[in-house]
């Protein structure tokens, strides 16, 4: 669908190697987005370090070789609301048509 095909590895891999958060052990949720103007596409997903969840951001040119792997929201100090770690949720789109390229909208449009 879309020019869609299976892809037999995963493209990010249930333990990724990122700088500063060795220990995740799973991810999940990845999501996959685009910024108004920008060719590069993003990839937001959360990691589980065997204590909590954090949300990581990725970057790719081709939807499959994804780089640039960082933290996005992480643990806040207790009593915040990200204490014990947060995940990103609901995008809002330009577009929410079945068609339509997952293009980040821009506020106050």
């Amino acid at each position: 669908y879309r020019s869609w095909h299976y892809h037999e590895k995963h493209v990010i891999p249930p333990n990724p190697i990122i700088a500063g958060h060795e220990g995740i052990q799973m991810t999940d949720v990845p999501t996959v987005f685009q910024l108004p103007g920008d060719e590069t596409f993003y990839m937001s997903f959360i990691g589980f370090d065997g204590t909590g969840y954090l949300s990581f951001i990725a970057e790719s040119s081709d939807l499959v070789q994804w780089t640039k792997f960082r933290l996005a929201m992480g643990y806040g100090e207790e009593g915040l609301f990200d204490h014990g770690g947060v995940v990103l949720g609901a995008y809002h789109y330009e577009s929410y048509h079945i068609d339509a390229p997952r293009v980040l909208k821009k506020a106050n449009d």
